[in-house]
């Protein structure tokens, strides 16, 4: 039988992948080594162990997260109707951005984190422990200030029939979060110039964060209903 909740977390997984924090700093990375280093073999090596660092450390999150939400649901499935309240209100702000360009308070990376993780990223030289290390600080920041999908995702995930095979379900989910920047990774050792990728993150940063609101909304709205 098909696991409903199952699938409605891989489509979560989608959304979840469409975030451009992970893809800006992907990039930067490149441009920087680019310019450090004119190896394509060295370029691949840490864009791999950059994505590995962030498909681990997001996986190890997940199991954490799913696991306190299994015992917080536990005591009062209230926990789960007022967590839901809370996300759908972050996704009408998503959707508010896309329509009235950010005015307000938005939830993101404030200037002064983003300039954190870029000055950490121009440390990374002939080292990959460096890329390493910058893929977990990159997921540290994606799930505090972005991670209100996944976070969703492992609520519906937590309410699934079938509870012994909802670490199966995160090793999928996590696979797909990272197809966007395998290719990424791919695009630019084809030769795309840093330039084109970080152009086409900005020119659809806006419609990411649409579809982030839109998904916000529907998840918040299954969980209201099933729990």
């Amino acid at each position: 039988m098909v696991d409903l909740n199952g699938l409605v977390t891989l489509a979560a997984a989608l959304v979840d992948s469409l975030n451009p924090a992970p893809f800006g700093v992907l990039i930067f990375l490149f441009a920087y080594l680019s310019a450090r280093t004119k190896s394509g073999f060295s370029m691949l090596m840490h864009g791999l162990t950059f994505i590995l660092a962030v498909f681990l450390a997001y996986l190890s999150a997940g199991v954490l997260l799913l696991e306190g939400i299994t015992r917080i649901s536990a005591l009062s499935s209230w926990s789960y109707r007022i967590a839901a309240t809370v996300f759908l209100f972050g996704g009408l702000f998503e959707i508010k951005d896309y329509f009235w360009n950010e005015k307000g308070w938005s939830p993101k990376l404030s200037p002064r984190d983003n300039e954190r993780i870029k000055m950490y990223a121009q440390r990374v030289a002939q080292r990959y422990s460096s890329s390493f290390w910058l893929g977990i600080f990159v997921t540290f920041f994606e799930i505090v200030y972005a991670g209100a999908v996944y976070v969703c995702a492992l609520m519906v995930l937590s309410l699934s029939k079938n509870p012994s095979d909802n670490v199966l379900w995160l090793i999928r989910y996590n696979l797909i979060f990272i197809l966007p920047l395998l290719v990424i990774l791919y695009t630019s050792a084809r030769g795309t110039s840093t330039e084109r990728l970080e152009a086409f993150r900005q020119r659809n940063r806006g419609l990411m964060r649409l579809i982030t609101g839109v998904a916000l909304v529907l998840l918040s709205i299954r969980i209201l209903f099933m729990a």
